[in-house]
């Protein structure tokens, strides 16, 4: 017998409609997505010589903009169906977001001709970097909003909490970004930890340049020698995402007892 629920039946036609649509989308981001990762280069128009067609152009800005609302869709998407596209959106569209946001954290480290963050340690980074551009941060904000819509969704971020320790640290180093991108990683990262704190703590504190407890409390040096070394760490300023780390780190200590998954 079928349930007379409207609820359900609403429900239900909501899921079949996400899976109607789920195709074209994922078909369109992975070609979008591929053909923005095979460029790698910061002309707006790039040219292309496509078989039995006269030479076309393409312009690498606009490809990021559509991408960027389909990301915004595949939020929306997220939102409606819950867990029911937990296994799509790991399978089909988290491996396109880290591929591009990891891009742009190597971007990032090559522009302050540094690398602070071990996931990238072993990527040889040259120091001349390209000024990114708008179309390129507006990409960067929707990856970063649309990983914040997954996690903050219970029963999306349940099925997906495995995917915590690798996207908390394709955000992280956004966290000292100012404007909308630097407020869309505090958030996400908010998501992530609401979800599982201990993946992303070690890095968080880290970044705050706070250090663990030690071991065995009772052996560690006079109360003297803690102060002084606090007041020497007192004559740096702490950078923005120094602050934004340790707010994370104080929010996770605010936080009531997980269960483990």
């Amino acid at each position: 017998m079928q349930s007379q629920d409207p609820e359900d039946k609403t429900g239900t036609a909501i899921l079949c409609q996400v899976s109607d649509a789920w195709p074209p989308i994922q078909a369109r981001l992975t070609a979008l997505s591929t053909e923005i990762q095979s460029t790698r280069v910061r002309s707006i128009v790039v040219v292309c010589q496509p078989r039995m067609r006269p030479p076309a152009t393409i312009d690498v800005s606009t490809q990021r903009v559509f991408v960027s609302k389909l990301l915004e869709l595949v939020a929306i998407m997220v939102k409606c169906a819950g867990g029911f596209i937990a296994s799509r959106f790991k399978n089909d569209i988290f491996p396109l977001m880290s591929q591009m946001l990891g891009s742009f954290a190597e971007d990032l480290a090559a522009s302050e001709g540094k690398n602070c963050f071990s996931l990238y340690n072993d990527a040889g980074f040259s120091k001349s970097a390209h000024p990114r551009q708008t179309s390129e941060t507006s990409l960067i904000v929707s990856i970063v909003q649309c990983l914040a819509s997954v996690f903050r969704e219970p029963s999306c971020a349940e099925a997906l909490a495995g995917l915590i320790p690798v996207a908390g640290a394709l955000v992280l180093p956004f966290l000292g970004e100012k404007g909308e991108l630097g407020i869309a990683s505090v958030n996400a990262l908010q998501s992530m930890l609401q979800v599982d704190a201990d993946a992303l703590l070690r890095p968080l504190v880290q970044l705050s340049a706070q250090s663990f407890p030690p071991p065995k409390p009772w052996l560690t040096s006079s109360n003297s020698e803690q102060e002084r070394s606090g007041s020497e760490k007192d004559l740096f300023a702490p950078s923005l995402l120094q602050r934004r780390a340790k707010e994370l780190v104080d929010f996770i200590n605010g936080l009531p007892e997980q269960e483990l998954f």
